[in-house]
């Protein structure tokens, strides 16, 4: 008897542990990004600095992952500058557009799986080509944007719960963009439910949750 009781006892520990881990189980707020940076790239010659990122945002290409290219430098600004590269086999080419807000030349092409942390690139203006290397800026033991987002539900699930309305859908949109300061990564990541933007900052190298801000 004593033999029976221990076994059923066995059974319900297990029972309990496999409920209580269902019901910790990540959820996956991938899903909801509607925006990510996920890479910075930069690069540079004597005449010329190119600064690039590599994301998605909902609003753009249907959603589609693109590179966004800046020309922070040029000599020119108003020469025409094309610029050229190479991936998968596939030529991409298209011509620098000034932008109304900044006034600084860019480019956003659409690219799928992109996953390089250093490529080649060139740029012609007038009868000058120049080929410029970029490399990423993230130092190599940044955690993953994946990795930041599982940090949120660790350290907010509270937060994130509060997201969910009474049928369990979750009614936020998430805003998570990579960015380096002085050589150290962090990743933004805005929480908008409507017109209320929940604002957090995460150390890319540590995974510390570094700040949360109420925007508006």
């Amino acid at each position: 008897m004593r033999y029976l009781t221990k076994i059923i006892c066995f059974i319900l520990s297990v029972f309990v542990v496999c409920f209580c881990g269902a019901c910790e189980s990540k959820q996956d707020y991938s899903s909801y990004l509607l925006e990510l940076k996920q890479d910075i790239f930069s690069g540079e010659t004597e005449n010329l600095s190119v600064y690039a990122t590599y994301g998605f945002n909902e609003n753009e290409f249907d959603g589609e992952y693109f590179l966004h290219f800046k020309l922070k430098k040029c000599p020119f600004i108003e020469s025409k500058y094309t610029l050229t590269f190479n991936y998968n086999d596939t030529e991409y080419e298209n011509d620098f557009s000034l932008s109304d807000i900044s006034g600084v030349p860019f480019i956003k092409i659409p690219i799928k799986n992109f996953n390089e942390k250093g490529f080649e690139i060139k740029i012609k203006y007038g009868s000058t080509i120049e080929s410029i290397s970029l490399n990423s800026i993230l130092p190599a033991n940044t955690i993953s944007h994946e990795k930041a987002l599982d940090i949120l539900f660790e350290k907010q699930s509270h937060l994130l719960n509060s997201y969910y309305d009474e049928s369990g859908v979750f009614t936020a949109k998430i805003i998570e963009r990579v960015i380096v300061k002085n050589g150290k990564p962090y990743y933004y990541i805005g929480i908008k439910n409507g017109d209320k933007l929940k604002a957090l900052l995460i150390d890319g190298l540590s995974g510390e949750l570094l700040a949360v801000r109420e925007v508006f």
